[in-house]
């Protein structure tokens, strides 16, 4: 079986390494970017079709990023990243919505893991 591609795309590229180390450690291959227009490139460049993304609905084009994902993958799940009191955005479809922490190095990789594991029905976490 192909490990699943997870894009991950969230300005705070600290959190973004821990989350994406995280999912590679869970034998996901993790593509980070910092922003929508880096993550569409690197989608391009790289030749992936991305199974999940996980998304911060506060960056700019987020809804446009999801819907040019889904016209190449129309199976592809959605994780948006919100924040305490931030509105979720509007990124269409099937979106499952997750809470970024305010301090994500204080918590535990597993908390990250069920959800995309869930998602993607998959069982490779250990």
């Amino acid at each position: 079986m192909d490990a699943k591609v997870v894009l991950i795309v969230d300005s705070d590229l600290g959190f973004v390494f821990w989350l994406g180390q995280a999912l590679q450690r869970a034998k996901y291959v993790a593509v980070p970017a910092r922003t929508c227009p880096d993550a569409i490139s690197l989608v391009s460049e790289l030749k992936i079709d991305p199974d999940l993304l996980i998304v911060n609905v506060a960056l700019p084009d987020a809804a446009g990023l999801a819907e040019s994902l889904r016209r190449s993958n129309p199976r592809l799940k959605v994780i948006a990243l919100v924040e305490r009191g931030q509105e979720s955005g509007a990124l269409g479809g099937n979106v499952a919505l997750k809470f970024k922490p305010a301090a994500w190095e204080d918590v535990s990789p597993l908390e990250w893991l069920g959800l995309p594991a869930a998602l993607l029905d998959d069982s490779l976490i250990h």
